[in-house]
């Protein structure tokens, strides 16, 4: 993200619940913004090649 904005962190949501209290936005949303663990997150190759 650092190209485009070098303080920007996207946020992967996994769960339903995740979904909900982000859309909601407010203070609860902002606490979704961290990484993810490594063992849920997979490089499964480039979907463009």
């Amino acid at each position: 993200m650092r190209p485009v904005h070098e303080k920007a962190m996207p946020v992967i949501l996994t769960e339903p619940e995740e979904w909900k209290a982000w859309l909601a936005g407010g203070e609860d949303s902002l606490k979704l913004q961290h990484p993810l663990d490594n063992d849920r997150l997979a490089i499964v190759g480039d979907p463009f090649y």
